[in-house]
């Protein structure tokens, strides 16, 4: 999920909610959308992915679930955790907010 952030700019929310159902990989521009009703502004988000972002959602395919980003089988519902600052210092990234 740090990765993914970091290569959409999109909140840790609107990424950790995202749904399969709202990204187009398969498309000449890979997509992704939050609906506005989830996004702090109230209007609708739509992120043009680059390859990173792309490689982390491909990463994820093979999880089930209508949410990307699930966590022992269930949705992830809390980032900002210990096993939260452990990833990112893992790969690098300490001073991702």
């Amino acid at each position: 999920m740090a990765r993914f952030a970091l290569a959409t700019g999109l909140r840790e929310s609107n990424g950790r909610l995202l749904r399969w159902n709202h990204v187009r990989l398969d498309a000449k521009q890979p997509s992704a959308w939050i609906d506005g009703e989830d996004a702090k502004s109230g209007e609708r988000i739509s992120v043009a992915l680059n390859d990173d972002a792309v490689n982390v959602l491909n990463g994820q395919r093979a999880q089930h679930g209508d949410v990307v980003f699930i966590y022992r089988g269930k949705p992830v519902t809390r980032c900002s955790n210990s096993a939260w600052y452990r990833a990112l210092k893992k790969v690098g990234l300490e001073w991702f907010r």
